[in-house]
């Protein structure tokens, strides 16, 4: 949530669905992600969609959009909520606009939330990526607008 900060887990986030701009997951194809909960991934019914955590069931799928940020590569150096939309301005919208696919560390994208509120992101680290069990991990560090 680029609300408040918070980490959800796949059992707190059915009941903070509302707060929730962007979703972890690792797949065969995408690799280490991040999805907006409106992202066609979660949808049901097609093939390939991830529907084990019922975010195609929530009732408020919030709408993240994503680019990558090459002007930027130490959020140290952020300064100013402008900056930060002039980042994600400036970069280039992945393949689909709400899904942030094949991250890898040291990669900074930019997100602008349902809200409007401009963020970035800088993958710190990965681990654990195994696409036959859907388990990993991603540690990011986050900036965004006040």
């Amino acid at each position: 949530s680029s609300g408040n900060g918070q980490v959800y887990t796949a059992s707190t986030a059915i009941n903070n669905q509302s707060l929730i701009d962007m979703v972890f997951f690792y797949g065969t194809s995408n690799k280490y992600s991040l999805a907006a909960p409106a992202d066609a991934v979660f949808s049901n019914g097609t093939a390939g969609q991830i529907t084990s955590d019922n975010i195609q069931n929530w009732m408020t799928r919030n709408n993240t959009s994503f680019n990558t940020v090459t002007s930027v590569s130490d959020l140290t150096t952020i300064a100013s909520g402008s900056q930060i939309a002039s980042a994600y301005n400036g970069g280039t919208t992945f393949t689909t606009s709400t899904l942030a696919n094949a991250l890898y560390v040291g990669q900074v994208i930019g997100f602008k939330t349902q809200a409007g509120k401009y963020g970035l992101a800088k993958v710190v680290s990965e681990a654990n990526g195994d696409a036959t069990t859907g388990s990993g991990s991603i540690t990011i560090a986050v900036v965004v607008q006040k």
